[in-house]
């Protein structure tokens, strides 16, 4: 309890920031992959309103290059059961998010030159500090014009809103349960002006104990408010120890539930969906679906009244969280547990471009790699393999009788693997038959068994 004794002790300080160097940072993180964004909506304004320069397209090259030299040199993941539910396990990953944070810390590219000074090196840090100020002064036009107005009034109502609701002291809760690191006492909340304020595109996103959201004419306060929550209590599982989060992996592991692995990868949405629920619930208010998925809004469900007792008992996620979550999950979710779809919602997507691309369309998973040497690293980590039949002829020792279902237009076959894992193979005489498989995949309702699901004559 001494953990717990000490966050007490420190409480969270929320921060409300309307500035315009955090501004520049998101326009060049999003229009350069490095932040998520709604990046049609930043194009659009950078060429037709902003009439883009080719000083402004060698500025933003400049910053990705940059970045992809400081994530190619970060070095690779290591080896784990699972593919792991958080960022910081992927250095690229971890190297990209810390350096942004640095950024949205400042307020000047004088500050970032400190900041940063401890993630890249001396000349990287000038080069990425000159076009952040390039941008500034290039965006100072608008924001004086449109952009500061919008963001300084829009950020006073979600922090009233906020504050009266009690998001703060959940947050603070939160931070507890996750066992959030003393760096993390400090969270901000970015008012991003969008360039289309009349438009309906908008998104929010974390970046550690930093909160971005881009504001509309339709922006509704006290909807931001739960969803800041969400997104921060992602980024306070970030913050929790990263020896403490690999052990919860191998409570997964070891529980010897078939539905193990995507019950983890949806842990993380999970926690975050049931922190949102309850503060809904302290507010006197309910969301039966407050996360559009198959799966998360019933995870969510389940993992809200463990959340609600583990603050009330001020224990932790790493205190005993795991078993009875699982349990409550697979309540939760029913017969859907152990069916193909949620199963394989965590997987390696093998195959050719061309056959995942046919594959991803019809089943868009939201944890995944497409590499037969990430999936090496994962060793419990479920596969789906899209092959046509000439390539099929590689796995025929893994496939029974192969030569004799050769007779369908496509089938899918399932076959256990090392650590309770399972292989999925999706074969189909060409792609237009790998897109039927997928769509039946899509719409498959037995439980997942062994040998072959289905075919298509």
């Amino acid at each position: 309890m001494l953990f717990l004794a000490l966050l007490a002790a420190a409480p969270l300080h929320f921060h409300f920031d309307a500035s315009e160097f955090a501004n520049a940072v998101y326009h060049v993180g999003c229009l350069t992959d490095r932040l998520a964004c709604t990046k049609t909506v930043y194009t659009k304004f950078w060429n037709e309103k902003y009439h883009v320069t080719r000083e402004d397209g060698a500025r933003f090259d400049q910053f990705r290059k940059t970045f992809e030299e400081l994530e190619d040199a970060a070095g690779k993941s290591q080896p784990a059961p699972f593919l792991p539910n958080y960022l910081g396990h992927f250095p690229p990953l971890r190297a990209r998010v810390r350096l942004v944070a640095a950024a949205l810390d400042s307020k000047s590219p004088q500050e970032f030159r400190r900041r940063a000074a401890a993630y890249a090196k001396p000349e990287q840090v000038e080069r990425l500090a000159q076009i952040l100020e390039y941008v500034e002064k290039r965006l100072h036009p608008w924001w004086v014009s449109t952009g500061r107005a919008i963001a300084q009034q829009r950020i006073k109502g979600v922090e009233r809103r906020m504050t009266s609701l009690g998001m703060p002291k959940l947050a603070e809760q939160a931070a507890a349960f996750l066992e959030a690191q003393e760096a993390a006492r400090d969270l901000y909340v970015h008012a991003i002006p969008s360039p289309e304020f009349d438009g309906k595109e908008a998104t929010a996103n974390p970046a550690l104990n930093h909160f971005c959201i881009e504001i509309t004419k339709d922006f509704d306060a006290e909807a931001m408010a739960s969803i800041a929550l969400h997104e921060l209590t992602h980024s306070l599982y970030e913050l929790s120890s990263m020896e403490k989060k690999q052990a919860l992996m191998r409570q997964f592991v070891e529980s010897a539930d078939a539905s193990a692995q995507p019950l983890y990868m949806f842990l993380n949405e999970a926690i975050a969906t049931g922190v949102q629920l309850l503060l809904l619930e302290r507010n006197g208010g309910k969301d039966d679906d407050p996360y559009h998925d198959p799966f998360i809004p019933r995870l969510g469900q389940a993992a809200l009244p463990l959340i609600r007792q583990a603050i009330e008992n001020k224990t932790t996620l790493f205190d005993g969280f795991a078993v009875p979550y699982i349990m409550a999950g697979r309540n939760a979710l029913g017969t859907d547990a152990d069916r193909l779809q949620f199963r394989f919602s965590s997987a390696a997507v093998l195959g050719s471009p061309e056959l995942t691309r046919v594959f991803f369309e019809q089943v868009p998973l939201r944890f995944f790699v497409t590499s037969e040497e990430e999936w090496k690293l994962f060793a419990g980590m479920n596969a789906v393999r899209v092959l046509t039949y000439e390539e099929a002829t590689r796995f025929a020792a893994e496939i029974g009788g192969l030569e004799d279902k050769m007779r369908y237009r496509g089938f899918a076959y399932i076959r256990r693997r090392n650590q309770g894992s399972q292989h999925l193979f999706l074969i189909g005489r060409d792609g237009a038959a790998i897109g039927e498989l997928t769509k039946r995949l899509a719409a498959w309702k037995e439980p997942v068994g062994e040998g072959l699901a289905f075919s298509i004559d």
